[in-house]
């Protein structure tokens, strides 16, 4: 049952605004509260123990330290918004127990790509009922069930870099019919990302092309099995479809959609609001000593900032309280600069735990190479939004973390494992998904 919650949950995370805009009213949610009951009172309680490793650890240190670091403040000076605080800590800490569950229930290789399928199949469905059934992509930048488009970016971005690697890497997708799927749901999913008018989004997929097309290289000068002639031109074939539909999408509503007029005003219109954002959040974070002022506490001081600005680039921030947009930034602000190097020290043991991999014949390597390009999108897309408080971003990040820390099972693990799995069909279907 736990487990075909977790397929429930990630197959609804690109829904989240389907049930409308309440804070605990979003399906993933509702699905994430009786996960995490059956899965504590199931699991965690009988069991009296959870294995944590150093990334659990200091992701929660982190958080906790961005909490105490608000109240700090909110003590000393008498300014901030702790309600703002604990909001944050209390979907931070949601996310991140559900995150738990995650790597707890992942117990081999073909658990992770399992899992993936209905993210990614979530996706491609709340892009086309959304774009069918309720309004057409060019009307604004599009967002679907997300309500997001930058977070619907993420989630494309990341289900496109699942596609190419199951397309390119997988050996024993041979049906015809699969292939068309992938295919297609390649060339919705890239249409849907056109018009989230995300920059961010554009970069990281970008510097994820070029990560993929470097393991791509390795893979084909005989590091490991080569890849598939065939297999190869079938995906430059459909890139070039790609770009030609692209392309005609992009001239057909140059004048009606206002994601592609983003475009067309390019980097330097788009980026007014972040550049100030920028200075402001770096002068919040310098004037607490490098502390920072605490958990989700920059949107306390964001106007107050904005109005010391000597020259504003984009005015219609200046009576918004926005948060960082950055997940650097918003690190530095809610954890300090001890926080932030925490944080991208644990993105850098990360990424060179993934690449060991690479070298690992039992694991499997499409799984290495879209983890490794997932994880680059993700840094990248971070430098421009905040997605740590992202669920999907949790959910990433327990596939990632559970992925390096699995080993093959030995012959007799493997058997018993096995037989302890035969009476549950819901084990018997993650392993056929």
């Amino acid at each position: 049952m736990i487990r075909r919650l977790l397929f429930l949950y990630a197959f609804l995370l690109p829904y989240e605004e389907l049930l409308g805009g309440s804070w605990a009213v979003k399906p993933y949610r509702l699905t994430g509260f009786v996960l995490l009951f059956l899965w504590t009172t199931g699991v965690v309680i009988p069991r009296m123990h959870l294995r944590l490793d150093l990334f659990d650890r200091v992701f929660f240190f982190i958080f906790y330290l961005g909490l105490f670091t608000a109240a700090f403040w909110y003590v000393v000076t008498g300014k901030g918004n702790v309600s703002w605080a604990l909001g944050d800590f209390a979907l931070f800490f949601f996310v991140f127990l559900v995150y738990l569950a995650i790597k707890d229930e992942v117990r081999s290789f073909q658990d992770i790509a399992a899992l993936m399928r209905p993210y990614v199949m979530g996706t491609v469905s709340s892009v086309v009922v959304y774009a069918v059934l309720v309004e057409s992509p060019t009307n604004g930048r599009f967002e679907a069930f997300d309500a997001n488009p930058n977070r619907l970016a993420v989630a494309v971005g990341v289900s496109l870099f699942f596609i190419v690697a199951q397309f390119l890497f997988v050996k024993k997708t041979r049906t015809g019919l699969r292939l068309v799927l992938y295919g297609t749901s390649f060339l919705v999913l890239s249409a849907s990302l056109l018009f989230t008018g995300s920059f961010g989004a554009l970069a990281g997929i970008a510097a994820g092309a070029v990560v993929l097309a470097l393991l791509g290289t390795r893979q084909a000068l005989g590091t490991r099995a080569s890849l598939s002639a065939g297999r190869l031109i079938a995906f430059v074939a459909l890139i070039v479809l790609g770009t030609a539909i692209l392309s005609n999408l992009f001239t057909r509503y140059s004048d009606e959609s206002s994601a592609i007029y983003r475009y067309q005003l390019g980097v330097s219109h788009a980026s007014r609001s972040r550049l100030d954002i920028l200075q402001t959040s770096w002068n919040v974070a310098q004037d607490h000593y490098l502390l920072g002022p605490g958990l989700g506490e920059y949107r306390y001081y964001h106007r107050e900032y904005i109005a010391k600005l000597s020259n504003v680039r984009d005015i219609a921030i200046a009576d918004q309280d926005l948060v960082a947009h950055d997940d650097y930034l918003d690190q530095l602000n809610s954890s300090g600069f001890f926080g932030l190097v925490m944080f991208v020290a644990l993105l850098v043991i990360l990424s060179r735990a993934l690449f060991r991999k690479l070298g690992d014949r039992n694991a499997p390597y499409s799984l290495s190479v879209f983890l490794i390009v997932s994880l680059t999108f993700l840094c990248v897309d971070g430098g421009s939004h905040i997605l740590l408080r992202s669920p999907d971003y949790w959910f990433l990040l327990a596939l990632m973390t559970a992925y390096i820390r699995l080993r093959p099972d030995s012959p007799t693990q493997a058997k018993r494992r096995a037989v302890a799995e035969l009476p549950t069909s819901s084990t018997r279907s993650l392993d056929m998904a």
